[in-house]
């Protein structure tokens, strides 16, 4: 009883250690398995058969015996409105060209400041952080033998997102005199060296100081009328007040210019401007805007133990121990596609596949603990951690750079009871038409937010589950199950609602789920269809 108090102090100092280590950084917490998948995706207290050692490893030491099977899982998820967003976008391409006319044309037209602030928004609105695809994928074999369990499973990450560095889209490739382009951008005439007094109306005093104070940053020092050709003494105020009069006009769909789009119009036009003026026309940069595919698929072969004794007792019933040993091999890939290029996204995939992705290897320690009060209150507790050394992996090289996946720690508590059990001790009932299992719940939390392939995207979920064994004999059984998950995380993913059902017969087990969101994104002909959906099924043999 000595070693299991010593095992105990050891386990809890980790815990504590690992948390204040690593506060609100990790890798997603995977949903393994079909039964806990259509349980809302809650498992680290209910999990306890070939997929226990991957929900939490000191699950494996309530019950042992044999079992054996495959798993496959999918999930698909567009965030934030990156479709809705995209679509926007892809309906103002039209306007690409009439822009680049007229601004190739000269800026005596508003109707420029009405495209390029168009441009803006639907930039900003697609850019938003956390905006994207994402796309799990799960497989693998599982096999569990009393105290042990081996795994061999694949986890696949897709990820796509744009990054648009706005500062560097200035105002495209013009030819011709510098200093009159900034007259024609400024006063509206080419040949004008100075500036009519113009008042804005739909915008704050405040932000037309603003646009004044970017055009002096962006003058560094030098003297605004020498740079542009206007005449001596010629000042930036009145510039700025006349500048945000022109962008006023230049209203897009109907509707005024607000003061945001005015100071994102005036963050990209300004800086743009004064280069030209100095003699630089082409001050578009197209490095830096991207469309990002992302692609990780890390193959883990994980040996699990779970302590048979528990270590100590509470409130009457035992908690146990377990850990598991994973050997991770990754292979990470990363293409980025300029998307004012001319080139073709195909083949840019292609290239990057051509030159295979990155691969690496590691190590990886999971530790868990379970308070399993089911025999005696009808209520079992578990606790879970996952990469407690954060393992890592680098993705290919592009230009120059290396780009690392660090599998942060994660940490999960669950619950899990049985609510009939808990009616018949209220109710003193000695006679129970329906067994204590019959009906069984299951909630899970993230106590680590956590990162995804995504960038800025998190998860942390709260998950809850049901599991209603309609037949519960030993040799056939059918399984209704439903369940509800929140990311507490990211406010906008809605809510999303599994389904499983589970069929044994004698020793074969076939378990299926499903997800889905109730959230909705459209495609280019309008079809609304769900932002989250997901499946997965298990095929099993257990004794």
């Amino acid at each position: 009883m000595k070693l299991n108090k010593i095992m105990l102090c050891c386990f809890t100092g980790l815990v504590i250690i690992v948390l204040l280590a690593t506060p609100g950084l990790a890798g997603t917490f995977r949903t393994v398995g079909a039964r806990a998948d259509g349980m809302g995706g809650s498992g680290v207290a209910a999990t306890a058969d070939e997929h226990a050692g991957l929900w939490n490893p000191a699950m494996q030491a309530l019950k042992p015996g044999f079992a054996g099977g495959l798993q496959i899982g999918i999930e698909a998820q567009i965030t934030n409105d990156f479709l809705d967003e995209i679509q926007d976008l892809q309906n103002f391409e039209d306007d690409f060209d009439k822009l680049d006319n007229i601004i190739d044309s000269g800026f005596s037209d508003t109707t420029a400041f009405a495209h390029f602030n168009r441009l803006i928004k639907e930039l900003q609105d697609v850019n938003q952080p956390g905006q994207g695809l994402l796309i799990d994928i799960t497989g693998g074999l599982n096999f569990a033998y009393d105290n042990w369990s081996i795994s061999a499973n694949n986890f696949s990450s897709l990820s796509g997102h744009t990054t648009f560095q706005l500062e560097d889209l200035m105002i495209g490739d013009i030819t011709g005199d510098g200093q009159a382009i900034g007259r024609e951008f400024i006063a509206g005439d080419p040949n004008s060296t100075t500036i009519t007094d113009r008042t804005p109306t739909e915008y704050s005093e405040a932000t037309v100081k603003l646009i004044e104070q970017r055009l002096k940053q962006s003058l560094d020092g030098d003297d605004f009328a020498t740079v542009f050709g206007f005449d001596t003494g010629t000042t930036a105020s009145s510039a700025a007040r006349h500048i945000a009069w022109r962008l006023e006009k230049g209203g897009f769909a109907g509707d005024t210019v607000t003061d945001q789009i005015l100071n994102s119009s005036s963050r990209l036009l300004i800086p743009g401007i004064v280069t030209i003026a100095r003699g630089d026309t082409d001050s578009f940069d197209t490095e830096n805007q991207q469309l990002i595919l992302q692609g990780a698929m890390i193959n883990e072969i994980a040996l699990n133990y779970a302590h048979p004794e528990p270590v100590v007792e509470l409130f009457g019933s035992p908690i146990y121990l377990g850990g598991t040993l994973n050997y991770l091999q990754g292979e990470l890939a990363r293409v980025e596609y300029l998307v004012f290029e001319d080139k073709d996204i195909g083949d840019e995939i292609s290239d990057s596949l051509d030159e295979g992705p990155r691969k690496s290897s590691a190590f990886s320690l999971d530790l868990g603990a379970v308070w399993d009060g089911a025999k005696e209150h009808g209520l079992r507790a578990g606790l879970s951690g996952r990469y407690l050394n954060n393992p890592s992996f680098n993705f290919p090289e592009i230009n120059g750079q290396t780009k690392k996946l660090r599998l942060k720690s994660q940490w999960r508590a669950g619950f899990s009871g049985y609510p009939l059990e808990w009616i018949y001790r209220l109710t003193d009932t000695d006679e129970q038409r329906f067994g204590r299992d019959w009906w069984q719940i299951s909630v899970d939390y993230d106590l680590t937010r956590n990162r995804t392939l995504l960038p800025d995207y998190h998860t942390q979920y709260l998950a809850i589950g049901n599991e209603f064994n309609i037949f519960n004999r030993p040799w056939i059984n059918f399984a209704l199950r439903a369940g509800l998950r929140t990311n507490r995380a990211e406010s906008r993913e809605g809510k999303l609602y599994t389904v499983g059902l589970g069929i044994q017969l004698v020793r074969v087990n076939i378990d299926l789920s499903g997800t889905i969101s109730d959230r909705k994104t459209r495609d280019e002909d309008g079809n609304k269809f769900p932002t989250v959906a997901g499946g997965s099924l298990n095929l099993s043999m257990r004794f």
